[in-house]
């Protein structure tokens, strides 16, 4: 054998060694690991972004919906639990007006919570309690009518079976601002927690934060139950809503 070919027997056996050697180090060691990662990585199409959860199964959120808060950052249950209601009144307020009339969104971070922790059953059982989205405070009855007549009867003045102005607190203006945001009847005032109405009054501006909604939930309460004499004793406790 020619002293060229042995060199080069040489130069092949070293080539094969230090290959063996590097892929032995790689797996052991991880390499190999971070190497399939970037691969994957790099077989993403740009601007796939990272996967989203099905927001959907949030009572109150449509495919429409979801789509308008993955726009806006909240694309997960994590960061829809960690969202407060006046945020995700701005996101739909951004969206346009049919989306003003969604479901009331204060119950979606505490909903979106039980899928973080993975409680499908506690979210089940929490949105059975919901009515429209929101979770009832106290028992309402939210299949009653309003009786109109029986409320003119009693002296208070109801122009019809939503007329939300007759709440101590609520004037035309706010009316028209909880009934683009989804609170339309008494029996959504309440079913409402004060602290949605106030994310709700928030985004009217200064001239709406300063109405305080503590009682509006207890005063629409007295018409879904057509107590009328109940409301018209509260209101006489109360001053500008408040007690």
């Amino acid at each position: 054998m020619s002293l060229l070919a042995c060199c080069f027997w040489w130069l092949l056996l070293g080539v094969l060694v230090g290959w063996l050697l590097s892929w032995l180090f790689n797996r052991l060691f991880g390499r190999g690991d971070v190497h399939e990662a970037a691969q994957a990585v790099a077989s993403i199409p740009p601007g796939a972004g990272p996967p989203h959860d099905d927001l959907t199964v949030i009572e109150g959120i449509g495919p429409r919906i979801a789509a308008l808060l993955r726009e806006s950052g909240i694309g997960t249950y994590e960061t829809l639990a960690a969202s407060d209601a006046k945020a995700i009144w701005s996101v739909l307020e951004r969206g346009g007006p049919r989306f003003k009339l969604a479901n009331n969104p204060g119950t979606w971070p505490a909903q979106a919570a039980f899928c973080v922790r993975g409680d499908w059953d506690g979210l089940q059982k929490w949105q059975e309690e919901l009515y429209a989205g929101l979770r009832v405070v106290g028992a309402v009855p939210t299949d009653a009518e309003i009786d109109v007549e029986a409320a003119r009867a009693a002296g208070v003045q109801l122009k019809h079976a939503d007329d939300l102005e007759i709440i101590e607190g609520i004037g035309p203006q706010i009316a028209g601002l909880l009934r683009e945001h989804g609170i339309a009847t008494f029996a959504h005032l309440a079913a409402a927690a004060p602290s949605d109405i106030r994310a709700i009054l928030a985004l009217g501006g200064p001239s709406f934060r300063i109405a305080e909604p503590a009682t509006w939930p207890e005063q629409a309460g007295f018409c879904v139950r057509n107590d009328w004499v109940g409301l018209k004793e509260l209101q006489d406790r109360l001053t500008a809503g408040r007690e």
